[in-house]
């Protein structure tokens, strides 16, 4: 946003992560429907209505999430080309990896009511530290956003600015990343490439979502990580965790996620001794 120079090669690399095979070929003379916007229920219509024709009919969804939305775990469908479906399980070798998406930049301008108070994900940090400390399991977290070091100004007629009725002057303050001091051992990764931060955070073994489709693209073409999601207007699938306002969420699904393997000598002990009574009979 502070640049303003639109990458004309984003949406080609954004788009060469996934191809999705055709089914059938393309048939000549077909007929082609574009639904921008289909409701539920939309195939049912369409087959009552060219049942009796011989017709080739093509339609073009470009826009499902009504679908999708009331059958998020539709989605499964997309794992099948996803490029993170190879990952491997995480087999306690090395560090757990968190990816904190924090949408801030040009929302801060255009819809500032898709800003999440620092506080919540601040609570779900502490939250995901609380239970692999319990597990002991070494973990690592990433904080993925924008920022700037200096003031700008947006204007109404600059590349991606839309319902802006006067320029606005943007202040980097207003983020208060500061706040994340309070997080041990954390990791910032400001401004990334967009690609970058968007493969960062689809491999991750934890993601946690914004009110944002970046992250949850990510998590959705992610069948192997752990989902923690705030609610937006885009569901979560079925064994996503879905976190309170103030960062808490049930921590079962991590737990059983993640069980720490330790086949060690000490790892062994520790366990038996925790079965052992205490005292003398």
């Amino acid at each position: 946003m502070k640049t303003q120079r639109p990458d004309s090669s984003l949406v080609a690399r954004f788009n060469s992560l996934c191809t999705i095979p055709s089914d059938e070929p393309w048939p000549s003379g077909a007929k082609t429907i574009d639904l921008p916007d289909p409701r539920p229920g939309f195939h049912e219509c369409l087959l009552n209505e060219y049942h009796n024709s011989d017709e080739a009919l093509i339609v073009k969804i470009t826009h499902p999430h009504v679908v999708l939305d009331a059958d998020p775990d539709a989605w499964v469908a997309a794992e099948t080309v996803s490029p993170f479906n190879m990952l491997e399980d995480w087999t306690g070798q090395r560090p757990l990896r968190i990816a904190v998406h924090v949408r801030r930049g040009d929302i801060h301008i255009l819809e500032k009511n898709r800003i999440l108070p620092n506080e919540y994900y601040i609570g779900v940090m502490r939250n995901v530290q609380s239970t692999f400390r319990s597990l002991r399991i070494p973990h690592i977290i990433e904080l993925h956003s924008e920022t700037t070091s200096a003031n700008f100004t947006v204007r109404t007629n600059d590349f991606g600015t839309y319902n802006m009725e006067s320029d606005v002057e943007f202040h980097p303050e207003v983020d208060a990343f500061d706040d994340f001091k309070s997080i041990d051992q954390l990791q910032y990764r400001f401004n990334d490439e967009p690609l970058d931060a968007f493969c960062r955070i689809a491999t991750a073994d934890v993601i946690v979502t914004s009110i944002s489709c970046f992250s949850y693209l990510a998590a959705m073409l992610n069948p192997k990580a752990v989902t923690i999601y705030h609610p937006f207007f885009h569901s979560p699938r079925s064994n996503w965790i879905v976190a309170a306002p103030d960062g808490s969420f049930c921590d079962k699904q991590l737990c059983k996620r993640f069980q720490a393997p330790n086949t060690s000598w000490r790892g062994w002990w520790d366990r038996l001794r925790a079965t052992l009574p205490t005292g003398r009979g």
